[in-house]
């Protein structure tokens, strides 16, 4: 075992999940473009919830006069 090496500390992983296949499955939603039009570098994704909790123009959030892109 080397003491250096986070690998043989943990051992392998059981299962891993990558973003993209989050993306594909729809448990992420990609703002990456939306993001960096607000000064972002990086790639940025909402989880489904968080999607739908900014799509949410309900109620007061309307009369606000909120939109979509402006809560993102």
């Amino acid at each position: 075992m080397n003491e250096h090496d986070p690998a043989s500390f943990r051992g392998e992983p059981i299962h891993t999940y990558t973003r993209a296949e989050a993306l594909a499955d729809g448990v992420l939603v990609d703002v990456t473009e939306t993001a960096r039009e607000a000064g972002f570098r990086v790639l940025v994704a909402l989880t489904r919830g968080i999607w739908a909790d900014a799509n949410d123009l309900s109620g007061r959030h309307a009369y606000a006069g909120q939109s979509v892109q402006g809560r993102l």
